[in-house]
């Protein structure tokens, strides 16, 4: 098949391409990252400490998001900041909301106590 001016010509099908008969493939490439794709160093997760309860561990947590947003953490919030914190997934999600609303509670509580 003629390609230019000057009678020059290509095979069709990628016939004959380089030292290789037959199909031509393209040279395989990493994919290019994007800037907010770029690979962040393993983080470690915290382990949950042996000499406090688990609820103390949970609560403090629970806290720690309340006073990070000004409010109490959906059940889903809540799994999901134990899940990054301390690597808690074995929680399900009637149990993380049971934690939530006695939790609200327990700072009902607390502020009730305060004068």
């Amino acid at each position: 098949m003629p390609v230019g001016p000057g009678g020059r010509v290509r095979p069709l099908g990628g016939e004959g391409v380089g030292s290789h008969q037959g199909v031509y493939v393209p040279e395989q490439r990493e994919p290019e990252r994007y800037a907010y794709e770029e690979q962040q160093p393993e983080q470690r997760l915290n382990q949950l400490p042996d000499d406090v309860p688990r609820e103390e561990v949970y609560y403090a947590t629970f806290r720690q998001f309340l006073a990070d947003h000004s409010k109490y953490p959906s059940a889903y919030q809540f799994g999901q900041r134990l899940r990054e914190t301390y690597g808690v997934n074995d929680l399900s999600n009637s149990e993380l909301a049971g934690y939530v609303e006695d939790f609200k509670e327990r700072v009902r509580l607390e502020r009730e106590a305060i004068p």
